[in-house]
């Protein structure tokens, strides 16, 4: 991800998600489908995206999925927990 002025991002600068707005994750995701050698998104058939709005009060969650049924939309979730969670090293 490029700025304007064709200087790194502080995203790409510092390798952290942090620093990624969310329509910049949904343009590379975008860019990603159907590439060779991006996993899941060479082939990706389904699709699960999840939004997270934090505020004062607490949270609001909207999903949007895509040739899944919400039974695949919670499996997908609970493996993804895991992988999250390995890559944390619990």
């Amino acid at each position: 991800m490029k700025d304007k002025d064709n200087l790194l991002s502080l995203a790409d600068k510092t390798n952290d998600s942090r620093f990624i707005s969310p329509k910049q994750t949904l343009e590379d995701c975008i860019e990603m489908l159907g590439k060779e050698g991006e996993g899941a998104w060479t082939d990706c058939n389904k699709l699960l995206v999840i939004a997270i709005d934090t505020n004062e009060e607490g949270y609001d969650i909207s999903w949007s999925q895509s040739n899944m049924k919400v039974s695949e939309c919670i499996t997908v979730c609970e493996v993804a927990k895991s992988s999250f969670l390995a890559k944390m090293g619990y």
